[in-house]
């Protein structure tokens, strides 16, 4: 894995942006946000220990939001590359890393799902 530095303020992904890369912040925080009409929504904020960056990651889609650093942030960068080496060198730790992916993609739709139903 890589390590990246970034400073507050700093943009570590943005909005449209073409990705091979998953994140993992081991020091800092980290704040999602999306354009919308009215203007910026913030959605969520990321600490020590989080990932990111996942579903463009797995699905090789373009970034979905934008990823801003809140403070001085740290983190491990998983490169597309490096993630399918995994299944030759160590499949033990890419199996535990798509169980923790699929938990945490998890958790976001059931907050999806709440916040959905409170708009009801």
């Amino acid at each position: 894995m890589l390590r990246r530095t970034y400073y507050k303020g700093q943009t570590i992904i943005a909005s449209g942006q073409a990705s091979d890369e998953l994140f993992v912040i081991t020091e800092g925080n980290a704040m999602v946000t999306i354009p919308t009409l009215d203007g910026i929504a913030r959605l969520h904020a990321f600490s020590a220990g989080m990932t990111f960056g996942e579903l463009a990651f797995l699905d090789r889609s373009p970034r979905s939001a934008n990823v801003t650093a809140l403070d001085k942030v740290e983190c491990l960068v998983l490169t597309r590359e490096a993630f399918a080496l995994l299944e030759r060198d160590a499949p033990k730790v890419k199996i535990r890393l798509l169980e923790n992916l699929a938990l945490g993609m998890t958790e976001m739709l059931r907050q999806a799902n709440r916040e959905l139903a409170v708009l009801k």
